[in-house]
């Protein structure tokens, strides 16, 4: 059995270093290796393209998505949040349409014929535009993504984490690892993918001391979406006392100290002791720790963040993964009533898009 994941970058410096493959490249590369060479029964293969820029050529998406019937997406860049929501939108839109129109050869025929003129998205010569049958059309099936932030020279890194991983609750996790971590976004895409496929079935919810209520709300939250058998436990349960996780097994881990502790973190010691963990930091002030979260990332083998606080997208990504009728159907109903609420119907002071006064 093979799963294929599609490996997106923002631009071809991010793969391409004067004519060598890069350090993401390369550990991407090694990294599938060892995965496959230790599970033969549970192949998982790579494919991706030079890069896909959401700001540059954003209706590449659908048509590239489209290439191959992909079971997971990874993406990577200094500035992904574009690249992260607009993934999620190419994914609902060759599921709700048969016909995908591939843009790449109109794109480059437009600016080579015209180089100095503006080449402005969305202005196409469509006798250029290849018709195929979307790939994933009537799929219902989840698909995960991951996102991996580059380095940026303002922040270092932390506008692409934020940017990637601090999205709305209710909306689709896009759930993060440490900076340019392409091997742990590997490895934690081969287990969701395969614990998907064998049926994830328990959740565990460690809590440090002082986050035993972030923890209850976070089991509260998976319990309104039709799991009830979540489990609340120290920490220490798992990180100080025999432990062996069950293949079948999420650990979800809700942590408040472990962005700046000055050694090992308690995220650190989980990650060593789990073969795959959801971090859902327990909400808080992150306006000077930033930097300091992003170092605890980079450090962890095991593990793919959630926004701070998030509880919401926390028991979403968790739902996703359980994949059982009962869940999804909850999952759904909760999700589309945010969508309802908070987007499509208006407050009753607005008729017509202008403010009404009495």
């Amino acid at each position: 059995m093979t799963k294929n994941v599609l490996v997106l970058v923002g631009s071809n410096n991010d793969i391409d270093n004067k004519g060598q493959p890069t350090k993401f490249t390369n550990d991407l590369t090694t990294t599938i290796e060892k995965i496959n060479e230790a599970n033969p029964d549970k192949q998982i293969s790579m494919e991706y393209f030079d890069s896909c820029s959401a700001d540059r050529v954003p209706y590449f998406l659908p048509s590239v998505v489209n290439e191959t019937k992909f079971d997971g997406v990874i993406y990577s860049g200094g500035c992904s949040l574009v690249l992260g929501a607009a993934i999620q939108e190419a994914l609902s839109h060759v599921r709700s349409t048969p016909e995908i129109e591939d843009f790449r050869q109109e794109a480059a025929e437009a600016i080579k014929n015209q180089p100095g003129k503006p080449f402005i998205p969305g202005n196409y010569n469509h006798n250029l535009i290849t018709r195929k049958i979307s790939n994933y059309y009537f799929d219902p099936t989840f698909i995960p993504t991951i996102g991996v932030p580059g380095t940026d020279k303002p922040s270092g890194g932390v506008t692409a984490l934020t940017s990637i991983v601090e999205n709305p609750p209710g909306c689709e996790p896009r759930p993060v690892v440490g900076l340019g971590r392409i091997d742990t976004a590997i490895r934690s895409m081969h287990k969701m993918l395969y614990g998907m496929e064998n049926g994830f079935d328990l959740v565990t919810i460690a809590y440090e001391a002082g986050t035993q209520e972030a923890a209850e709300t976070l089991r509260k939250k998976l319990d309104g979406l039709g799991y009830k058998r979540a489990s609340t436990i120290p920490y220490q349960d798992i990180a100080l006392k025999p432990f062996e996780q069950r293949p079948d097994e999420i650990v979800m881990f809700v942590g408040d100290k472990s962005y700046n502790a000055p050694l090992i973190t308690d995220a650190q010691t989980l990650d060593g002791r789990v073969n795959f963990m959801i971090n859902c930091p327990a909400q808080k002030d992150m306006s000077h720790e930033w930097t300091s979260y992003l170092k605890t990332l980079t450090q962890l083998n095991n593990t793919i963040s959630v926004g701070v606080g998030n509880y919401d997208n926390a028991a979403i990504l968790a739902a996703q993964l359980l994949n059982k009728p009962e869940v999804n159907e909850k999952m759904w109903e909760y999700r589309n009533g945010k969508t309802l609420s908070g987007v499509i119907n208006k407050p009753l002071w607005l008729q017509n898009g202008k403010a009404r006064r009495e």
